[in-house]
């Protein structure tokens, strides 16, 4: 597997890297120091940078060891925590699942890894399919992805639900089964959608 190390040149990264690399992962330090695991010179904080290290390096998991902490209070202004800290931590997140060359996207805040790759012909719009008797509306065991949102149209199909539920800025309509030893969803209702990623199949992107 090909994974992201931050941190690369300090405490942590410089004995993770070697241990990562005889498991057989191909490792892509990044740390504001060189270092002799450190291939990318740079601070998670610079967005454009972590972008470009993820896309070029096709980095499928990212190890975040790099951070300030106590010992570095003395040495660095607090803005400096919260760049590292919080901004670095998020641009990784994003980064991590905002690939659509890797299948990877995100619905609502969750992220989603496809089955195939994504092209940008379409303005950023992908089409995705669910069988029925994959989708479980609330959560389930084995199940690993959860969706959480709000009901905003339910069709009732015969044997077979119809609903759309908002998730964040997007909108997922799924089929479930009509079951009679549940309530029917109600529009306006949270839920929550528990689904698998092998299950989800892309219709057009």
């Amino acid at each position: 597997m090909r994974v992201l190390l931050t941190g690369s040149s300090g405490w942590l990264g410089r004995y993770l890297a070697p241990l990562l690399a005889k498991s057989g992962h191909d490792v892509t330090g990044l740390d504001v120091v060189p270092g002799a695991h450190t291939a990318v010179i740079g601070t998670v904080a610079d967005r454009a940078l972590v972008d470009r290290t993820m896309s070029e390096q096709g980095i499928e998991a990212v190890i975040h060891s790099g951070a300030l902490h106590k010992p570095d209070i003395i040495r660095y202004p607090r803005q400096a925590f919260i760049d590292v800290n919080v901004t670095g931590t998020l641009n990784l997140i994003d980064a991590a699942v905002l690939d659509a060359a890797a299948g990877r996207i995100r619905v609502g805040d969750v992220p989603v890894a496809l089955n195939r790759a994504l092209s940008d012909d379409n303005g950023g719009k992908v089409s995705l399919a669910l069988r029925p008797e994959t989708v479980a509306l609330g959560r389930q065991e084995g199940h690993g992805i959860v969706l959480s949102g709000r009901i905003a149209e339910v069709h009732f199909l015969g044997s077979v639900i119809r609903v759309q539920v908002s998730v964040g800025d997007h909108v997922v309509s799924l089929d479930t089964f009509n079951r009679p030893d549940a309530p029917p969803p109600q529009v306006g209702s949270p839920v929550e959608i528990s689904v698998c990623e092998r299950d989800i199949l892309v219709l057009a992107a």
